[in-house]
């Protein structure tokens, strides 16, 4: 009977197994406080780099636009040069005349949806600036988040050399804006290539178009910023 009453001693294993499986590993518990961090900064530095390649495509299509326009420009002053020529002269070979009218025309029209297409993709390309400063947003919002769940410390934290995540999504929302208003501009002088014979208002028009009044300095000072942040430069 007395050996009956006796059980076997295993309490403690069991307390002792329980005591290490709750017992928590260095690398699960820093794993989730590095990771988002990590990914947050791959993220910003692609959106980063997105940035520099439209404002670098942008410049291009500026530039070709500039000659292009400057085209059209010349086309309308040759116009309006030949008009008054005629104008001033009997012409005999009316046949002629409206041949050639017909040919100049079809050029000024040629040249006009070159421009026009040119602007198409200036806006396309002011569209995907909208969407990468969406991108940083929801970035930001995304570490907001994970601070809530405790998965990163409640101090601001900086991505790569001093900024935080929001300071991106500022700056990206200041350039967004400066494209926005520049592009714009394009789209209402655009029509006025052909309908002003003005060379004075015309040379005003192509000035506006080359040298971008709305793209100031602060853009340079922002995109290189940006790049110097995330140490693409």
């Amino acid at each position: 009977m007395a050996s009956k009453g006796k059980s076997p001693k295993t309490p403690k294993s069991k307390s002792s197994n329980k005591r290490e499986s709750f017992t928590p590993s260095p690398s699960q518990r820093d794993f989730p406080r590095s990771r988002p961090t990590c990914d947050v900064a791959k993220r910003v530095r692609d959106l980063c780099a997105t940035w520099h390649e439209l404002v670098q495509k942008w410049t291009n299509l500026n530039s070709l636009g500039t000659t292009v326009a400057n085209k059209l420009m010349n086309l309308q002053l040759q116009k309006q040069y030949s008009d008054l020529e005629d104008s001033n002269s009997v012409t005999v070979m009316n046949d002629m005349s409206q041949t050639a009218s017909s040919d100049f025309e079809e050029q000024v029209l040629k040249t006009l949806e070159e421009l026009s297409k040119i602007l198409s993709k200036m806006a396309e390309i002011h569209k995907k600036m909208e969407s990468l400063t969406k991108s940083f947003q929801a970035a930001e919002k995304l570490k907001q988040f994970k601070e809530k769940e405790d998965l990163f410390d409640h101090e601001t934290e900086t991505v790569f050399n001093t900024w935080p995540v929001n300071e991106y999504y500022s700056s990206s929302e200041k350039l967004h804006t400066m494209f926005g208003k520049e592009l714009e501009l394009k789209q209402k002088i655009f029509p006025y290539f052909t309908k002003t014979n003005d060379r004075n208002i015309l040379l005003v028009y192509l000035s506006l178009w080359l040298h971008e009044p709305y793209l100031s300095d602060e853009k340079d000072v922002l995109l290189e910023s940006m790049l110097i942040e995330t140490e693409l430069r």
